[in-house]
């Protein structure tokens, strides 16, 4: 006969033991919940923003000064500031100013003048700046600011007509182009038409404004142009002397080639003297004689003339006749007419 399976009353999954009674479920232990800690600090460079002209020693960085803990700290003094232009090497700034600014509307709050190194790398444009500022009571504090060149336009709106020039210029006043006006530093009234154009980026003097020059200046404005001009700039140099002198010939005078040489071969046939020490009434001495003397009597039958700022008054501009001269190169002349003694240095041509 089959026995009987006698199951105790108890609850699914519970340990049954011989009498049949249930054992508790013991209570898990709960995990305990860890404690996370997390210290800020500085990492990174904060980037204010803040734009410094090329060579502007008055602008100033503000930042907050607080201790590890985030306590605002009032009354420091003695920071310590490192400054980086650009690609550069870091260098300690040599007497950083920070200022507190108020400690009771603002505490915690300093700015840093930027007064060391702000001149901007040649042929650059913009370039960055970085100040690490340190202390004792606070983690330090990295700063960064962006140098610029300005421009010609910095702060100002430049209207532009459909035309491409200037919508409008300022009234000058009159008489600018004048030594006067100038001294002065006016401008003359009819300027208020002066035309800018731009082309390909750049600002260009047109015809119109070079026409109010020449009218400024009292000439006609008819043939004025920029072409005319920039011709007479590039020929200048070699058309002017040493000294600054405007230098031309009879061809460029007359217009005629003809002329230009005879004149040329007119002059070339003049000797020019100059008298020298023991001259009379009627013997001239020379220190100088271009061209040379040479040959017995080689100036006789020629004339000559004092000119009108020798220094013998009572020559100047007066003539006289030579009858004989000798071989040398500073020949002594036989002369007539003379209206008084010769003086050293007295200058005369002879013809």
């Amino acid at each position: 006969m089959l026995g009987e399976l006698v199951l105790g009353e108890g609850v699914l999954g519970d340990d049954v033991g011989t009498s049949g009674s249930p054992t508790p479920t013991p209570t898990p232990t709960p995990t305990p919940t860890p404690t996370i800690t997390v210290t800020f600090k500085h990492i990174s460079i904060v980037d204010t923003g803040v734009k410094i002209a090329s060579g502007d020693t008055s602008t100033v960085l503000r930042f907050i000064a607080a201790d590890s803990e985030g306590e605002l700290l009032t009354d420091l003094t003695s920071f310590g500031v490192l400054r980086i232009r650009g690609n550069g090497a870091p260098v300690e700034m040599t007497s950083p100013t920070v200022t507190q600014i108020n400690k009771t509307t603002l505490p915690g709050w300093y700015e840093l003048l930027c007064d060391e190194d702000t001149t901007i790398s040649v042929g650059a444009d913009f370039e960055n700046i970085d100040f690490y500022i340190s202390h004792a009571s606070m983690p330090s504090i990295p700063l960064r600011a962006h140098i610029y060149r300005p421009k010609l336009t910095e702060g100002f709106t430049l209207a532009v007509d459909n035309t491409g020039r200037f919508a409008a210029l300022p009234d000058i006043a009159n008489g600018w182009i004048t030594n006067t006006g100038i001294a002065a530093d006016v401008l003359p009234a009819n300027f208020n038409q002066l035309s800018i154009e731009l082309t390909s980026g750049k600002m260009q003097l047109t015809d119109n404004s070079l026409q109010d020059v020449a009218l400024a200046l009292g000439y006609d404005p008819a043939g004025v142009n920029a072409l005319a001009l920039i011709s007479i700039l590039s020929r200048l140099p070699a058309a002017l002397s040493a000294g600054g002198n405007i230098m031309s010939d009879m061809q460029e005078i007359a217009g005629s080639a003809d002329t230009n040489n005879r004149f040329a071969q007119a002059v070339d046939g003049n000797t020019l003297c100059v008298v020298g020490s023991g001259s009379t009434t009627t013997s001239i001495v020379t220190s100088s004689c271009d061209p040379v003397g040479s040959v017995v009597d080689q100036f006789a039958g020629k004339s000559g003339t004092f000119t009108k700022d020798t220094s013998t008054v009572a020559l100047r501009g007066s003539s006289f006749r030579i009858t004989a001269s000798t071989a040398s190169a500073n020949p002594v002349l036989t002369v007539t007419d003379l209206k008084a003694i010769p003086a050293n240095n007295d200058v005369f041509t002879v013809l």
